[in-house]
């Protein structure tokens, strides 16, 4: 009787995600992180690129005016900080942008739109 393949997960039914994580976690052992700090950090890069795709569907349903509301707010935010005590983040290199500056950022990124400065568009 030949060997059976073990059934993956019903998550797990494509393998582009998990050669994926291979070459992912390669590379941070390549680097001579121990598996722990593997372990930790695949776990943190996974959970930064599902949020990024969360927040990218948000942005194809909600109202431009309200995403213009929101980072508007984010703005004021830092721009209220006091520059003495958060100079990196209030400083003339500071990366939170002012509201009417456009981003390239999106499902749409790169398409008709302006990257700010100092990015170049894809």
């Amino acid at each position: 009787m030949a060997p059976t393949k073990p059934e993956r997960p019903k998550v797990l039914k494509k393998t582009v995600p998990i050669a994926a994580a291979e070459v992912l976690t390669g590379t941070l052992r390549a680097g001579g992180l121990s598996d722990r700090v593997v372990a930790l950090g695949f776990d943190q890069l996974v959970l930064y690129v599902s949020a990024v795709a969360y927040e990218a569907g948000l942005y194809r349903t909600a109202d431009p005016a309200e995403i213009e509301r929101y980072f508007a707010g984010v703005h004021s935010f830092y721009a209220s900080l006091p520059p003495d005590r958060y100079p990196v983040l209030t400083g003339d290199h500071t990366i939170v942008r002012a509201p009417q500056e456009k981003r390239n950022t999106g499902p749409r990124a790169g398409k008709g739109r302006t990257a700010p400065a100092g990015i170049k568009n894809a």
